[in-house]
């Protein structure tokens, strides 16, 4: 995920008139106040959030999604893969529902703000995604305050920077199989002296 993201310059949180919430600048190339102002007035105001989630201003590329009435924003000056941008945004979200009984809007933005941003340090690092699993977050980020041993906090360690975030390590199974259909279709178009045309062969797996 991180290698096709490249990286983000910002991350803001706006509500449904463009007025920022919340936002976290990772790299110095763009102004925090700056992007939010154009998000609010070429953006909000234009009403292009209607018709497409992502829009360029300027040098810099804006990547959006809605949810209730907040706005959750990417920015970058680079060119970054903007489907994996949106998966981020899409994840990021799910992630804040989570830990705020499956809603995001703007009262729950202002009321949790630090919350969001010890989340935001932990899923985006210099502006590239690095943690985006759940389950491994809410091992050391909380409402409130907990007690972890030291061999438990090296073992969070270990999951959240592990090669599949989401599987602890040393889990074992007795049998490791899996079984799939394979199916597969043959075209071939020929002509009546038996030369062919066309072919190709279509298929798909299903589990």
């Amino acid at each position: 995920m991180s290698a096709s993201v490249a990286a983000l310059s910002a991350f803001l949180v706006t509500n449904s008139r463009g007025d920022l919430l919340v936002s976290r600048t990772f790299r110095d190339d763009v102004s925090t106040r700056t992007c939010a102002e154009a998000f609010r007035t070429q953006i909000v105001a234009t009403k292009v959030v209607d018709r497409c989630p992502v829009k360029q201003v300027g040098s810099v590329s804006f990547m959006f999604i809605q949810t209730d009435n907040v706005y959750v924003v990417a920015v970058s000056r680079q060119n970054v893969n903007v489907t994996a941008v949106l998966e981020v945004l899409h994840r990021t979200v799910k992630i804040f529902k989570s830990y705020f009984n499956n809603m995001f809007n703007e009262q729950i933005a202002k009321d949790n703000f630090i919350l969001i941003y010890e989340l935001l340090d932990e899923i985006l690092d210099f502006g590239i995604p690095q943690n985006l699993e759940v389950d491994v977050l809410k091992q050391f980020i909380s409402h409130e305050g907990r007690t972890i041993d030291i061999h438990a906090s090296q073992q969070v360690t270990i999951d959240a920077t592990g090669v599949v975030g989401w599987r602890p390590t040393g889990l074992f199974y007795k049998k490791n199989e899996i079984f799939i259909d394979i199916l597969e279709d043959v075209n071939v178009l020929m002509s009546t002296k038996g030369q062919v045309l066309t072919a190709d062969v279509s298929g798909k797996v299903i589990m």
